[in-house]
């Protein structure tokens, strides 16, 4: 059986977690190999301005190199591990010839509209884009990021796009009567990002029944913005679902930080039986079908439009949000299937 560890922060549960259960499922013995970075602003600090390797760099690249050596695994996977200096994964090419080195960022770290200035995230990420000419395969969230990597001297770029957790976001979909009896008409499940959405919010929740979830970025001066004085809660598993699920439409908005033209909420909102309104983009027309499978828009007023078609027609927006969980399930979107594609994968760039 191949061996594979898996290093990463595993904070949550949607990202090495369940890259472990599902490689675990397609037969690999997998090692989870958790590191504890803390919030300390001194580890901050360290992790940040990295010009020079800090200690909390070399002492974290030492352990995870002789943690390498001593399991002998096949197959070394990063998850976004920026505290890794690029030297670990050099040295590893000579001493382990054998084992395949596999590195992923889901965030964007190619993307020009990082924060400017000496707090940039470029420098966060220093390591991880020197890490890519070192690695044997290079996954990407983004189709944009193939030849992104491959300037910073990747061999061999994958892509390996989110997905949805079958054993928490595959619900059954619900009746018409169930549907209908929903008591908010809009949710948006998400974090606060200065990309336009608040204007979004502001006006939806002047009109509809609005229910926001996602945590502390939602601070009191933004949520006074948009005159909404109910708590916002981190949802995760199955709260997070349940919270989808109380009501009638589900608002998907994409990050402009990170250039994104889909989000994992496009694939969990359909699987859980939940009907997904999102921003219009090329890749999820190429998936869902307007008034179909999903929503779309583009602006503040077709976002609007289609709340109120949606509220008006329940019957019609009960049967989208039926194809739309037919379309995900059909499509192989689970965590599994984009594990098997990375294993075997149809194209590499």
């Amino acid at each position: 059986m191949r061996k594979v560890i898996v290093h990463g922060t595993y904070i949550y549960p949607i990202y090495e977690d369940a890259l472990v259960v599902a490689l675990r499922k397609v037969g690999y013995l997998v090692i989870s190999d958790k590191v504890s970075l803390g919030n300390s602003i001194f580890t901050k600090f360290q992790l940040r301005f990295n010009f020079l390797p800090s200690p909390l760099v070399i002492y974290l690249s030492i352990n995870l190199f002789f943690r390498i050596i001593k399991g002998n695994p096949n197959v070394v996977f990063l998850w976004k591990a920026f505290w890794i200096h690029p030297i670990v994964l050099r040295i590893l090419k000579f001493v382990r010839p054998g084992c395949q080195i596999i590195i992923y960022n889901n965030d964007n770290p190619y993307s020009s509209l990082q924060n400017p200035g000496i707090f940039d995230d470029k420098y966060l990420v220093r390591y991880f884009r020197q890490q890519i000419k070192y690695a044997d395969n290079v996954l990407v969230y983004r189709w944009q990021n193939v030849e992104e990597a491959k300037a910073y001297g990747a061999v061999s770029v994958l892509l390996f796009p989110s997905y949805y957790l079958p054993w928490i976001d595959l619900r059954t979909a619900p009746t018409l009567g169930e549907y209908t009896g929903r008591p908010f008409e809009v949710c948006f499940v998400g974090h606060y990002e200065c990309d336009g959405r608040i204007i979004y919010l502001k006006e939806i929740n002047s009109l509809f029944k609005l229910i926001l979830g996602g945590g502390n970025t939602w601070t009191a001066n933004v949520l006074d913005e948009i005159n909404y004085y109910d708590h916002v809660c981190e949802h995760f598993g199955d709260q997070y679902i349940d919270l989808l699920s109380k009501s009638k439409i589900c608002l998907c908005f994409l990050s402009k930080h990170n250039k994104d033209e889909y989000t994992r909420r496009c694939f969990e909102i359909p699987a859980s039986g939940n009907l997904l309104l999102v921003e219009r983009t090329k890749y999820l027309e190429s998936i869902f079908v307007d008034f179909e499978s999903a929503l779309f828009f583009s602006s503040v007023e077709e976002a609007i439009q289609k709340i109120y078609w949606a509220l008006s027609n329940q019957s019609c927006a009960h049967e989208i949000l039926l194809n739309g969980q037919a379309v995900v399930i059909k499509g192989n979107f689970s965590v599994f299937d984009r594990v098997r594609q990375v294993i075997n994968p149809p194209k590499v760039f």
